[in-house]
């Protein structure tokens, strides 16, 4: 069977290693020029990704960049609340990902058993969706950091956050993500020494993670949490995912509807979180019947780092 992986981010690149090491028929092909510098907090895991990147043979903790101490929560009311981290960091994305493409051959083939839509927000072989979820972006690299470690500014009625992420040696990012364009203006504050930004898709599209012969991985089909944005870990678990239906053999179908289960049993939270989040932005935060989402947003966060505590957490966005 021979397989195209088309787009090299982080789950693009993951999965074409996996594969090539299992010993697959696999080419890689991706637009963006080497060196290109990525859009990202460059925020996660450590103790996750460790376990995924020695699946490929990379030493994962030669990347680290920060370890978090501290991890701050703070609302628009001025209210403030620190969490302890638990693996909480900051990683050198562009050296790692630069890494681990360098030894791929680039080819664009379309003549090919299966096409992997790795390409993120912009789905360019699956295609857009109509009932897509997507926030702006902007961020700065910056050596005008506020605070001084991990902090997030959550915005009112739920419409994004602000957040700055220690990448060490006096240098951090910060940015700010938002279901409206208006709130990029509120990072114009630090000094700017190198200006990204994107849209990021913000809910899950897992009914339309195939389309033929082509199957998404990563941002393509909504890895990213609802409720942080964060999509590195999840966009790596999307790619495992079909790693392991291919590895299992059978027929194209067959291979589809093993890795669409897959999804939908791994990220079921993430339909609710996106539900959870839709209520908060219509006003709906203090609402008893929110309950429900509390396990589920404790865990997201757990699974990002952050030791969370959600009696705490009420302080800052209420």
């Amino acid at each position: 069977m021979k397989i195209s992986v088309m787009g090299l981010g982080i789950s693009g690149l993951y999965l074409y290693k996996r594969l090539k090491k299992s010993g697959f028929d696999v080419d890689a092909f991706d637009v963006k020029r080497p060196n290109h510098y990525i859009p990202c907090a460059y925020g996660t895991n450590f103790n996750q990704m460790k376990e995924y990147m020695s699946k490929i043979d990379l030493d994962f903790e030669g990347y680290v960049l920060h370890w978090a101490e501290n991890v701050t929560f703070a609302g628009e009311n001025g209210s403030m609340v620190d969490f302890r981290p638990s693996g909480l960091i900051t990683f050198d994305r562009n050296r790692l990902q630069e890494d681990l493409r360098r030894d791929i051959d680039i080819k664009n083939n379309r003549e090919t058993d299966i096409i992997v839509d790795a390409t993120g927000v912009s789905r360019y072989y699956l295609g857009q969706t109509p009932d897509d979820v997507t926030y702006f972006t902007k961020e700065y690299l910056t050596d005008s950091q506020i605070h001084d470690d991990f902090y997030f500014l959550f915005l009112k009625n739920g419409s994004g956050y602000l957040w700055e992420f220690p990448l060490g040696s006096g240098l951090s990012h910060v940015g700010v993500g938002s279901i409206r364009r208006e709130d990029l203006a509120f990072i114009d504050a630090y000094r700017r020494l190198r200006i990204t930004g994107r849209k990021i898709r913000m809910k899950p599209l897992f009914e339309k993670a195939v389309k033929g012969n082509i199957i998404g991985i990563g941002e393509a089909i909504g890895t990213v949490s609802p409720l942080t944005g964060e999509g590195i870990i999840p966009s790596i678990e999307s790619a495992e995912l079909l790693y392991r239906s291919i590895s299992e053999g059978g027929t194209l179908n067959e291979i589809e509807d093993r890795y669409v289960r897959s999804l939908k049993k791994n990220f079921s939270a993430y339909y609710a979180l996106s539900e959870f989040v839709s209520r908060v932005q219509r006003g709906m935060l203090v609402n008893f019947s929110n309950i429900r989402y509390l396990p589920l947003i404790s865990r997201d966060l757990r699974h990002f780092g952050i030791d969370f505590s959600l009696s705490k957490a009420l302080k800052a966005i209420i």
